[in-house]
């Protein structure tokens, strides 16, 4: 998932959500990149949470447990100035 550079404005807190789908019960990898920073939860749970990171797809790398079937994830992205951005990537660990 991805929010466009221009997409949030300054000070302000913006959610996106998602599920990933996994053929089976697995570990696997959630790669975060935020501005400015970023709260991740998977299937109800809270993964991290990151005060500054990078806008990079890589910035933040979080081992997760995926389960097979769908897994909702939620992100929460809190801007303090200028443009928001968020690149969240599910990948084998």
């Amino acid at each position: 998932m991805t929010l466009p550079d221009d997409y949030v404005a300054s000070s302000s807190a913006t959610y996106a959500f998602a599920y990933i789908k996994s053929e089976r019960d697995q570990e696997g990898t959630l790669y975060l990149g935020a501005s400015d920073g970023a709260k991740v939860w998977l299937n109800g749970e809270e993964v991290g949470s990151w005060n500054r990171t990078a806008k990079t797809p890589d910035a933040v790398a979080a081992p997760v447990a995926l389960r097979a079937g769908y897994n909702p994830v939620l992100v929460k992205v809190y801007n303090i100035f200028g443009a928001a951005g968020l690149s969240l990537v599910a990948g084998d660990t």
